[in-house]
């Protein structure tokens, strides 16, 4: 379990008032699957990887995603992983290729720039929270 004012990027969800790290289960039937570092109790199971996992109803729980963006020498990025020297992972979420090209950015796959810097060369960064709509899922 995760306390709200200090998460990381990525997906949870609550449940009983609480935040957990969560995702959708893609095979039906309609559920959510929330992670825990502890046994919270005996319907947590050891998970593959790492602590306990549980799959609820996702009519029991509510969803949302964590997500940053920032500038970095004016043009805007969405912010993805660090790494441990301090640097982060950047994606271009600007439209134009004559600038991306002029920013030095890389190129993985066509309209998709990415380059790695420093964390402390960003402004503007922001995390941003979007909220799941669990009932627009197909049933």
């Amino acid at each position: 379990m995760t306390e709200p004012e200090s998460l990381p990027d990525g997906r949870y969800v609550v449940w009983q008032g609480r935040t957990y790290r969560g995702d959708l289960k893609t095979k039906p039937p309609r559920s959510v699957v929330i992670y825990s570092e502890t046994q919270e109790d005996e319907t947590f199971t050891p998970g593959r990887v790492r602590g306990f996992r549980k799959v609820l109803p996702d009519s029991e729980v509510t969803m949302f995603e964590l997500y940053t963006t920032a500038r970095w020498r004016g043009a805007p990025f969405s912010v993805r992983r660090p790494y441990p020297d301090d640097r982060v992972l950047l994606y271009f979420l600007g439209t134009s290729e004559q600038e991306a090209r002029a920013l030095g950015l890389t190129s993985s796959e066509p309209t998709v720039y990415t380059t790695s810097v420093p964390e402390s060369e960003l402004t503007d960064v922001v995390q941003h929270r979007k909220e799941i709509d669990l009932t627009r899922r197909v049933r």
